[in-house]
């Protein structure tokens, strides 16, 4: 039953995304985080969705460290990926 209640959570994200309401997708996107904690793939996701809505300098602010601690745990590809990401 959990599994499949994360997975309706994460739909509904991607329909937000989808219709373009990406303030209610930051939101939702926050509100699991803090209770999932730092995952790689969401904060991703939820930089993604924030250059979509016109805040890239929040955005940044999530990249960076996230370069860095994939950087740290010795994947150098994903950190480069991410940096090209705050690139452009």
């Amino acid at each position: 039953m959990a599994l499949g209640f994360g997975k309706g959570k994460e739909e509904d994200v991607v329909s937000l995304i989808a219709a373009k309401k990406y303030a209610r997708a930051i939101e939702v996107l926050k509100a699991q985080l803090q209770k999932k904690g730092a995952n790689p793939s969401l904060r991703m996701q939820l930089a993604d969705v924030l250059i979509l809505a016109d805040k890239k300098p929040e955005a940044i602010g999530l990249l960076i460290p996230l370069a860095d601690q994939f950087a740290r745990e010795g994947f150098a590809a994903k950190a480069v990926s991410v940096l090209k990401k705050i690139q452009k």
